[in-house]
């Protein structure tokens, strides 16, 4: 495959600058999997912070409010207003408690923190960061940070966050789009979980297209509720795993992708894609 790509006159991958890597994937025996998810098919915390944050936690309040969500934060003694509050005052630099918060000072929840902890009041840096806000342990992290971002970071020049309606999983939209009634429902759940591939509902584009879906499909015809979506994806989180023996080495990457008349200030080029974050598992 390496060389059909390099010898290719369509990808003309051998005019890139580090084409040479081609010559050494030629000779390497082992496996690469490649495992792609959509960063704007999920909720980005870091959007909390930014004005009153008061979409960003409405979209987490309907992630935690769902039924069964709902019941278990029940079993740990917690609410979803409890726990958004907490997550907004973390992200947040007002250092005033949110409303909903069960407590009357930010610091007030760890006060009797080992080691000490106090809210950071800047953006995540990581999902794993959430484990250090108030009431959020490792069994709420398992069940809810599937559905959470922290890419791309937030900046004064970004729009709300708007997840993609094309990639979103069925039971995360149904959170966040409460249907009017036991109809639509219905016929939510028929279209989003077809009996036969050939009846997969196609990707929507345009704004005209995302509001048809959201009105056909949802009975949704809000301005709150099409705001909350977007019909396209930018930021890419991309796990590679290589494999040769019993060895395995994993590598992790948020890519985003820019227009292509986008320049990089800092190294002054035309780019395409740039990477927000990568670690070595």
């Amino acid at each position: 495959m390496s060389k059909l790509l390099l010898e290719s006159d369509t990808v003309k991958l051998s005019k890139v600058s580090d084409a040479d890597v081609f010559s050494v994937l030629d000779g390497f025996e082992g496996s690469f999997y490649i495992n792609v998810t959509d960063e704007q098919s999920k909720i980005n915390i870091n959007f909390c912070s930014k004005g009153h944050g008061i979409q960003c936690m409405a979209m987490i309040e309907a992630l935690l409010s769902c039924p069964a969500e709902r019941e278990f934060l029940q079993r740990k003694n917690l609410t979803p207003e409890e726990v958004v509050a907490a997550i907004r005052d973390w992200v947040d630099t007002d250092p005033s408690a949110e409303k909903g918060a069960n407590y009357n000072t930010e610091s007030d929840p760890y006060f009797d923190r080992e080691p000490k902890v106090s809210p950071k009041n800047a953006p995540f840096d990581s999902l794993d960061e959430l484990k250090l806000v108030a009431g959020w342990d490792d069994e709420i992290h398992r069940v809810f940070s599937p559905y959470l971002t922290v890419y791309p970071m937030q900046t004064e020049r970004e729009s709300d966050p708007r997840i993609n309606i094309n990639s979103i999983s069925p039971g995360f939209v149904f959170c966040l789009l409460k249907q009017k009634n036991q109809e639509c429902r219905e016929r939510a759940v028929l279209a989003l979980n077809p009996a036969e591939e050939a009846d997969r509902l196609p990707d929507v584009s345009g704004l005209s297209g995302l509001q048809s879906r959201l009105g056909g499909v949802f009975c949704s015809a809000k301005k709150d509720d099409s705001e909350k979506f977007t019909y396209r994806s930018d930021v890419f989180n991309v796990k590679v795993t290589g494999e040769v023996g019993d060895h395995q080495t994993i590598i992790q990457t948020v890519v985003k992708r820019l227009l292509p008349d986008e320049i990089d200030k800092r190294n002054e080029f035309k780019a395409t894609y740039k990477y927000l974050h990568w670690k070595m598992l």
